[in-house]
């Protein structure tokens, strides 16, 4: 999805967060819309958190049939 969306990624600074911290790091930072948000804010649970991010990583970034990325 990083590379995707054309983010430089410092993976060791990721590879030193604890999960919470990761999962709640990219809800705050991802270009998702405001009721994706939302629904990121009253997800039950980190887990729950985490599959919500997946999914909308999925959907927010999915191709057009070119070379680029776009957001939905």
């Amino acid at each position: 999805f990083a590379d995707a969306q054309g983010y430089a990624v410092d993976w060791d600074a990721v590879a030193r967060l604890d999960d919470e911290s990761l999962v709640n790091g990219i809800a705050q930072i991802a270009p998702f819309d405001v009721a994706a948000k939302q629904a990121l804010l009253e997800a039950g649970g980190i887990e729950n958190r985490a599959e919500l991010i997946i999914q909308l990583m999925q959907f927010f970034g999915r191709h057009d049939g070119e070379d680029s990325v776009t957001l939905q």
